[in-house]
């Protein structure tokens, strides 16, 4: 082989080397970005989750009042009907 070919050769390897490298990179920071939108999802996901629990001890909290006073209701009926 000669130098010029030997030149040639070597030249060959480290572009792609130099290559892989790029792409490689691209990868991680390609697979970073990806972690991070995951992240954010499941932080979002998270707040809605807490928000709906609330909300649903809201719906209760007002669902036992309101049948409290149905039934502080009936027995005022009730000892109504009893003394008349």
């Amino acid at each position: 082989m000669t130098c010029r070919a030997r030149e040639k050769k070597s030249h060959g390897k480290e572009r792609k080397t130099e290559h892989a490298e790029r792409e490689r990179e691209r990868e991680a920071e390609g697979t970073e970005r990806e972690k991070e939108r995951e992240a954010e999802g499941t932080e979002r996901e998270k707040e809605r989750e807490a928000e709906g629990k609330e909300k649903r001890k809201e719906k209760q909290k007002a669902l036992k009042e309101k049948r409290k006073e149905k039934q502080k209701a009936m027995k005022e009926k009730r000892k109504e009907k009893q003394t008349h």
